[in-house]
């Protein structure tokens, strides 16, 4: 029987692997429920905000008229606040553009359904979280989150999950490798004994 083959049916090579393949294990279900977990909370938290938005631009058109709505969109544009990120645009009944930092949207959206789409904003590409929504008027009122922070977020989260996940195989094979080996010396020194 060959060195190789014999390593393969020992027991010590069997309880090794299975420590290995534990920590391993254990290690995948903890990254993915922390980069989902994470990317989750932060993509729940721009889709509510997105909403509460539409729900206050919409009803500051209802109270007030389409002009105290483009005035609330040109101050939201213009107050410096999330200015990297945000998203606005109000259309006419015939889709064409009375306000906003968006470029009319290319293709066709759900009304009141999130999408993400490649528009531009601001005059340079933006892969951007859209919320449209159809007034009483017939107007849409586009409302949206460009989406480059979290892209760049989910990149960070990952490459860091990444690298711990190759230091903790390291460690995982280093501690299999030694657990073998120090299962086998004490294996060898009850069979010495036993002689």
């Amino acid at each position: 029987m060959s060195q190789s083959t014999r390593l393969l049916k020992s027991v010590a090579f069997r309880l090794a692997l299975g420590y290995g393949a534990l920590v391993v294990g254990a290690m995948i279900i903890i990254s993915a429920v922390f980069y989902f977990g994470t990317v989750g909370i932060i993509d729940r938290s721009i889709d509510s905000k997105l909403v509460v938005v539409s729900q206050r631009l919409t009803d500051r058109f209802e109270a007030n008229g389409v002009e105290a709505l483009q005035q609330q969109i040109l101050q939201l544009l213009r107050d410096g606040v999330d200015q990297d990120t945000e998203v606005y645009l109000l259309l006419d009944a015939a889709g064409r553009k009375i306000v906003g930092n968006l470029s009319a949207p290319g293709g066709q959206s759900a009304l009141d359904r999130l999408s993400d789409q490649t528009v531009d904003r601001d005059d340079r590409s933006s892969t951007s979280r859209l919320l449209p929504h159809q007034l009483s008027n017939g107007d849409v009122l586009v409302v949206g989150r460009d989406l480059q922070d979290l892209r760049e977020i989910e990149q960070l989260v990952m490459r860091a999950l990444l690298v711990g996940g190759a230091v903790g195989m390291l460690l995982a094979v280093g501690g299999a490798v030694l657990f073998r080996r120090k299962l086998e010396r004490r294996v060898a020194a009850i069979r010495r004994t036993a002689m």
